[in-house]
């Protein structure tokens, strides 16, 4: 800017020069033609007479018009001097305009082009310099020596200074430029004190730094080297390199420090930098302040981008960076940093926006909201109201009064949830929630407690606990895992041993042991193993024992089973009683191994296991098998029966004739002796045979055939 506006002051003062030494001509001319008409010049100062030479001139020309001795010349009008040509040497000097303009005796090389009146003469006072018009104006600084102090520039205007070398007022009212090379390209009561200083215009401005430069405006300063003050209005840049672009009661007061503009802001520190807004101060190494109201960015590397508000005399009323490298994005009185003396100890911290919030740990960020505070290690909220991330690496997302307190926890939303104690708990949102125990998590709903030793869960529902170490409640009401590695779901239910699995519906249920299933399920329970077949099994409500499916239409390709096959061959496999290795050896089952089942019969999935439909299956066939057996055996008992009853009857007669016939024998003396003798024989002898063949039959109805 500096110069642009020494670039225009030269053009000024040559446009000046050139104006004038047209006047020159013209007026030389006008004299010329006067002397021609009247020879003797003017009556009342006849001065030299004018010299005419015809073939005498310089560099080709044919004629010059002056004198030949060392006097000076002068033009006048209306019997006063217009114009008056000082012979110095090589430069002579040049006072044109009103008649007690003046050039200092023994500068050279001076000009004053015009202007002045009586009691505000224009005057140079040292050699070179220049006065194009104006009055009162005048360049050089009248200090005895015409040397000291040459090519001073004044293009106009009243009461203007152009006072060490190289200085220059363009124009304007009452302007001093007082320093070598200081410029002033207008305006009124501005100064230009050092040396290179500019002041472009305005009013009462004041550029006394080297190579400072006030653009314009009023009452602005710029006293340091290479200080700059674009306009606008009272504003100070006092520190070498400093800036203010513009606004009002703006300061930049050190090395390299700006001010874009607004009211009343501050950068009072190296490289710090206040955008515009009000109040706003910058005061440590490379702060920033965008923008806003009331925002004081006091550490190095610290950044406010906007927004504010601020209460006179209230510090913390304002957005604040404290500490390094801390970032405000906008909104009020939210802090980055601890304000806590050091500005070192909490660098990184972030504050978005929203209102009254705080990120005092070191990286610690609230993206925004209302009174939230990020006070742990690379904590985090992301916004809402009332809510704290104290841990280290602490999350909270949003919502109300929520709280993350130890290591890593995080907390993702909701109202009054709190995730504390142990590192790595969570509550994803919900109401009351409580995740305080290592790696504990809360999912959500009302009233949750995850507080085991360890990664304890609450999935969510109402006022469930998992107190246990890694104990689950997925949700429901009113459950409790207390136990170590336990499960409780539903409604009430308890799972206070370790390892156990509680499920109750609407009524309570409590574990009856440790790694024991319990389920309370009033109206029944069902377990189903295929989509869409209803395949699997069920226990009917106020029932003891499971029902598997076996409607007909679930089932296909149906085979016959000869149920006396099937008992012959259940008949070969072996039966034995025998203790799972899984429990005591005392405790006892009877059956046979899956393999000798699955060798048998070929049922089943594999050979490890015995389905029970089909344990069922091979006993109720066998059970058919041996009903058919019986029912031949006992077709075969009736007959057999029915052949005794005949043989007992025809037994009898038999005796009855035996009978009558040993009663005749008696009567016929003896005659009837030894027929009787052979007929008692053979009777002996069938008696015999029928004994025999009832045992054979009562045998086989007891023990079946062989």
């Amino acid at each position: 800017m500096r110069n642009y506006t020494h670039s225009l002051a030269l053009m000024a003062a040559v446009s000046f020069g050139g104006l004038a030494l047209f006047l020159v001509g013209f007026f030389v001319a006008l004299a010329v033609r006067s002397a021609l008409a009247d020879p003797g010049g003017p009556v009342s100062n006849p001065g030299h007479a004018w010299t005419e030479l015809q073939d005498h001139g310089v560099s080709g020309s044919d004629y010059w018009l002056g004198t030949t001795d060392n006097n000076a010349l002068e033009l006048w009008v209306n019997n006063a001097r217009a114009l008056r040509l000082e012979p110095r040497g090589v430069s002579p000097n040049i006072i044109g305009g009103y008649s007690g303009n003046s050039v200092t005796a023994g500068a050279l090389g001076a000009a004053v082009c015009g202007g002045g009146s009586s009691g505000n003469t224009n005057r140079v006072t040292d050699d070179y310099g220049t006065v194009a018009g104006g009055y009162g104006n005048q360049a050089g600084d009248n200090a005895g020596s015409t040397v000291d102090r040459p090519y001073t520039t004044v293009g106009g205007g009243g009461l203007n200074y152009a006072t060490l070398d190289s200085a220059t007022v363009c124009g304007g009212w009452n302007n001093d430029a007082t320093a070598s090379y200081a410029t002033i390209s207008g305006g009124s009561y501005n100064d230009a004190t050092a040396g290179y200083a500019t002041v472009g215009g305005g009013d009462s401005n004041t550029a006394s730094g080297g190579s400072s430069t006030i653009a314009g405006g009023k009452d602005n300063t710029a006293s340091a080297t290479n200080a700059s003050v674009g306009g606008g209005w009272r504003n100070t840049a006092s520190a070498n390199y400093a800036t203010v672009d513009g606004g009002e009661y703006n300061r930049a007061s050190d090395w390299y420090a700006t001010v874009g503009g607004g009211q009343s802001n501050t950068a009072s520190f190296s490289h710090a930098t206040v955008g515009g807004g009000y109040d706003n101060t910058a005061s440590e190494y490379f702060a920033t302040v965008g923008g806003g109201r009331g925002n004081e960015a006091a550490a190095s590397y610290a950044t406010i981008a906007g927004g504010g508000e601020s209460t006179p005399g209230d510090a913390n009323t304002r957005n604040r960076v404290t500490d390094e490298y801390g970032t405000v994005g906008g909104g009020g009185y939210n802090m980055a940093g601890d304000n806590a003396g050091s500005t070192t100890d909490r660098r990184y911290a972030t504050v978005g926006g929203g209102y009254n919030n705080i990120a005092s740990g070191v990286s610690a960020t609230v993206g925004g909201g209302y009174w939230n505070i990020a006070s742990g290690p690379e904590a985090s909220v992301g916004g809402g109201d009332t809510n704290e991330a104290t841990g280290d690496h602490a999350t909270i997302g949003g919502g109300l009064n929520n709280n993350a307190l130890s290591g890593f926890a995080t907390v993702g939303g909701g109202h009054t949830n709190t995730a504390s104690v142990g590192s790595y708990s969570t509550v994803g949102g919900g109401e009351y929630n409580w995740a305080t125990a290592l790696d504990a998590t809360v999912g959500g709903g009302y009233s949750n407690d995850a507080s085991g030793p360890g990664r304890s869960t609450v999935g969510g529902g109402y006022d469930n606990t998992a107190s246990g170490n890694a104990a689950t409640v997925p949700g429901g009401a009113s459950n409790v895992a207390s136990g170590a590695y336990s499960f409780a779901a539903g409604a009430g239910a308890s799972a206070t041993h370790v390892g156990s699995f509680v499920w109750a519906s609407a009524e309570a249920a409590s574990s009856w042991g440790d790694n024991t299933f319990t389920a309370r399920t009033q109206g029944g329970a069902r377990f189903y193993t295929a989509s869409g077949t209803g395949t699997g099994v069920q226990l009917a409500a106020g029932g003891n024992a499971w029902s598997a499916i076996s409607d007909r239409s679930v089932k296909e390709n149906f085979t016959p089973v000869d149920g006396q096959e099937v008992l012959a061959r259940l008949a070969d496999v072996p039966i034995s009683t025998w203790n799972l290795k899984s429990q005591d050896a005392s405790i006892r089952h009877m059956g046979p191994v899956a393999q000798d089942l699955y060798a048998a019969f070929g049922l089943g999935e594999n050979e490890r296991y015995i389905s029970t439909v089909d344990a069922d299956g091979v006993a109720l066939a066998a059970i058919q098998g041996l009903y058919s057996l019986v029912q031949e055996q006992d077709a075969r008992i009736q007959t057999l029966e029915e052949e005794n009853a005949n043989l007992q009857q025809r037994l009898g007669d038999l005796e009855t004739r035996v009978t009558a016939l040993e009663g005749g024998a008696g009567t016929s003396g003896a005659s009837a002796g030894p027929l009787s003798g052979f007929t008692a024989g053979w009777l002996a002898l069938g008696g015999l045979g029928i004994v025999a063949g009832l045992l054979l039959v009562q045998r086989r109805r007891a023990g079946g055939e062989r």
